[in-house]
């Protein structure tokens, strides 16, 4: 593994590079207007690594943590669209705002149903069994293996994944190194939900470590508790995802407008040098994935139930060909680290932890086999699977997850 201070170096060099190369005006992404008229998509897409001026809501990219690092009492140091008098704000002028950013957010994740007796957190897990981790797990349980999740809403001092972390992570809205945030009680999008991302992070590492009990997770915080994050924020968690030394990378979110440079050549690199990132599909039920998997560098996952069926809101690629898998992502059972407590579970759907699952099968590969590649990795979590179906109950083209074939094949 690369020494961490040639990482930085590296790092500084390939961040110089990046900021510095000019991007061809074919290349640039199609601007969308913000609510104040700024050409917000040019700032921060085209030329990510730099700041720009003359924005007035350039101040603002998602909530800031307050002192005590994100707990629940208001202290919210960041300018605060609408709460301030300064910038009124309607949910709608959020949202414009921030996919003129390049808007990274959460995958919308259906449904959230919380657990209040604990006990159930000792409960037998189908999910592991549907997948065939118990199998994998004879062969491998992940150690050595650092997985960067990078995401929002964590809960640091959850007990499930606290004795798992590599440290406190790293902040890309806070430019800081501590990725916990638990929320400040305000809802800031005015979308009717309170810290509606609040404990998302939580729980997808939560099921990176179901799959892989002894990988180390790292986490990077690029939305805040609401879910809101920009392109620029995700190329600076990227980033610090290789210089602390990933080996695996789970994204699960999606980006919305016209693709960064700096994301597909970061991403590409990363596949390179044996990197592994994975993507999630989505919620919106749509023949789309995420353009961090147009290249074939990354692998993007979608969801299907305990039957093995496609669920009706799992994105899906529009064409064959893609690097796609799918995994349980219906009532998966975790960590959720939110409504001030460190030790509560609930159930959480969605292809965010999905994404997680495969993430986590990513971790076991690289642990037993350290010297395969991305592409190898990817193809055996794409191809060693068991059939999946649509809602006919036609096979699909792609399969889903099944661990004791990748990790044995």
């Amino acid at each position: 593994m690369m020494h961490p201070m040639i990482r930085r170096l590296a790092g500084a060099t390939a961040l110089a590079l990046l900021c510095l190369a000019p991007l061809p005006l074919d290349a640039r992404p199609a601007t969308t207007a913000s609510p104040h008229g700024a050409d917000a998509a040019a700032c921060d897409d085209a030329f990510a690594w730099r700041s720009c001026g003359g924005n007035p809501w350039a101040g603002w990219r998602g909530k800031k943590k307050g002192a005590d690092k994100g707990k629940k009492n208001g202290a919210d140091q960041g300018l605060k669209v609408g709460h301030t008098g300064v910038l009124p704000a309607t949910a709608a002028q959020v949202h414009d705002y921030m996919v003129s950013n390049g808007e990274n957010r959460a995958s919308s994740n259906p449904t959230t149903v919380p657990v209040v007796d604990d006990d159930l957190k000792f409960a037998i897990n189908p999910t592991l069994d549907q997948i065939k981790a118990r199998g994998a797990h004879r062969v491998t349980l992940g150690a050595g293996v650092v997985v960067a999740v990078i995401d929002g809403g964590f809960n640091l001092d959850h007990p499930a994944i606290a004795g798992r972390l590599t440290g406190t992570g790293y902040d890309a809205i806070d430019q800081d190194f501590d990725a916990h945030d638990t929320g400040n009680g305000i809802d800031d999008d005015y979308d009717g939900v309170v810290d509606g991302a609040a404990g998302h992070g939580t729980f997808v590492a939560g099921q990176v470590l179901e799959v892989a009990p002894e990988a180390l997770i790292l986490p990077i915080r690029a939305r805040d508790d609401e879910g809101w994050g920009t392109n620029k924020q995700l190329e600076d968690a990227l980033m610090q995802a290789w210089l602390m030394g990933a080996d695996v990378i789970n994204v699960s979110g999606q980006s919305t407008i016209g693709r960064s440079r700096q994301i597909t050549y970061l991403v590409e690199y990363f596949h390179r040098i044996g990197i592994v990132v994975v993507n999630s599909a989505g919620n919106k039920g749509a023949d789309w994935i995420s353009e961090i998997g147009d290249e074939g560098t990354a692998l993007v996952v979608g969801s299907v139930d305990g039957w093995d069926r496609l669920t009706p809101w799992s994105n899906r690629p529009a064409e064959a060909g893609r690097h796609f898998v799918v995994a349980p992502g219906v009532d998966l059972y975790g960590p959720l680290g939110t409504d001030g407590s460190d030790d509560n579970w609930g159930w959480w759907s969605g292809t965010s932890f999905s994404t997680a699952l495969v993430s986590g099968g990513a971790a076991l590969l690289k642990s037993a086999y350290p010297w395969l590649g991305s592409a190898d990795v990817i193809d055996l979590l794409r191809f060693a699977t068991d059939p999946a179906y649509d809602e006919d109950g036609l096979a699909l083209p792609y399969g889903r997850l099944n661990l004791a074939k990748a990790v044995t094949r």
